[in-house]
């Protein structure tokens, strides 16, 4: 019984498998990268409480970062400029991202608290706990989230606390 892989057939097969693979990895290399980072605490040699954004250019080709938001589970997305709340390196958006390049981006936790009263947002988050993601737009409109989203607690730090 005869199968029909013959030894150039087998090699053939290979060899295309290589070079798709090859031709992937170099596709995906080629492609922007940002890696967002979402996190509690203070900054880098602060006391006081921040939410603290990380955007890393994990690829090979410059990324300008037009915007950058915390969105809460209604999908209202709090904008964080670059002029208020930009951290290292002091710059303003758009911000042009090298390769293998980071910048951090903060803002007060008082300060956070105080957009979602403004915002209208805070009765609905109030009494408890609420998911936020950072969300990152670059100059070519991709949008890219950070990897987890930070559990927050308002509780823990709203001064007023009001029943």
């Amino acid at each position: 019984m005869k199968t029909g892989w013959t030894i150039p057939t087998i090699i053939t097969l290979i060899i295309a498998s290589y070079g798709a693979i090859l031709a992937t990895f170099e596709y995906k290399k080629n492609q922007r990268h940002l890696s967002v980072i979402l996190e509690e605490g203070p900054p880098e040699g602060g006391s006081l409480p921040f939410i603290k954004i990380t955007i890393r250019n994990t690829g090979i080709i410059n990324v300008t970062v037009n915007s950058v938001y915390i969105k809460l589970p209604d999908d209202y997305k709090i904008p964080i400029d670059s002029i208020n709340f930009m951290l290292r390196p002091s710059a303003y958006f758009p911000y042009e991202l090298t390769a293998g390049k980071d910048c951090l981006l903060g803002i007060d936790i008082d300060d956070f608290i105080e957009i979602l009263k403004n915002s209208g947002h805070y009765g609905e988050v109030k009494h408890g706990k609420v998911k936020l993601v950072a969300l990152v737009i670059d100059g070519t409109g991709k949008v890219y989230k950070s990897r987890k989203s930070l559990v927050f607690n308002l509780e823990k730090y709203d001064k007023q606390n009001e029943s």
